[in-house]
């Protein structure tokens, strides 16, 4: 299946550009119809006109001009891609909860790119909005890091295997992007304990994947010094992996304390950009 509908969320900063760069070139190769939702970080509070809560009215006007001003960035955007590319991308405005909205949207679209949330600027009191997207939008997530040019994405990539129904939806999804990689890394972890079992299903995989006309090598990976999570990251820096793929695991009404630790290693600390599905 080629990816014909793709949704790409800005919230009117900076690093958005690349998000939007990166989305626009995998329309390209898809010629699909590309979606833009702008949704801040947080919604407004409706201002309640008492004296006693003037200071809080003053402040939700400073962050309703705010989040205004950030949706003016976020359009300008979408206009300057529109014209560099000679298209026209969906434009929709969400003032609303980001996170229930950038989830209602991806269900209706084949892929999502998001940008990574930078760990330092996020409330720990506050959910994570892409892990929560990856958990409950039922499509590929592809989220962009934070930091970093990315000309290429699915070029070499690197394929995080764990035998789970995640990481077998993952690998799925991402096909159609990966189809034509000049190097596709097949990676198997498993804990040095463990007998070596899952070799026959790691050729499987590289079998099923060779089915679709992809190049790919195979390799097993031990957990006894260094977690899986930094493993990948170290692989994908050795291998010149311009993405990983993996399924993103966790339970979404408890996500800040059940995501899985190698999710969660990769959400925070990924270096190139990174397709999960759940």
């Amino acid at each position: 299946m080629a990816y014909k509908s793709i949704l790409v969320h800005l919230k009117g900063h900076a690093r958005d550009s690349q998000t939007l760069d990166v989305a626009c070139n995998i329309r390209r190769r898809f010629g699909a119809q590309l979606t833009a939702i702008f949704a801040p970080d947080q919604a407004a509070t409706p201002m309640v006109a008492t004296a006693v809560d003037s200071a809080a009215i003053a402040a939700t006007r400073l962050r309703i001009e705010y989040d205004f001003k950030l949706q003016e960035n976020a359009k300008l955007m979408i206009e300057t891609a529109e014209r560099r590319d000679g298209i026209n991308i969906t434009w929709r405005a969400i003032n609303d909860d980001a996170m229930y909205s950038i989830i209602m949207h991806a269900r209706m679209a084949d892929l999502v790119v998001l940008t990574q949330e930078d760990p330092s600027q996020r409330l720990l009191i506050a959910p994570s909005v892409v892990a929560n997207v990856v958990l409950n939008a039922g499509h590929p997530v592809l989220i962009v890091p934070y930091v970093g040019q990315f000309s290429s994405c699915g070029e070499s990539v690197l394929v995080a295997w764990s035998g789970t129904r995640e990481s077998a939806r993952a690998v799925s999804d991402a096909v159609p992007l990966i189809k034509g990689a000049r190097a596709v890394h097949l990676v198997s972890f498993n804990n040095a304990t463990d007998e070596n079992g899952g070799a026959q299903s790691d050729i499987d995989v590289g079998q099923w994947l060779s089915r679709h006309d992809l190049k790919v090598t195979c390799r097993r990976q031990t957990s006894k010094d260094v977690d899986v999570g930094n493993q990948i990251l170290s692989l994908a820096a050795e291998l010149e992996s311009d993405m990983v793929v993996m399924g993103g695991y966790g339970h979404s009404r408890t996500i800040e304390f059940f995501l899985g630790g190698v999710t969660k290693t990769l959400l925070d600390t990924m270096t190139v950009p990174v397709l999960m599905s759940h």
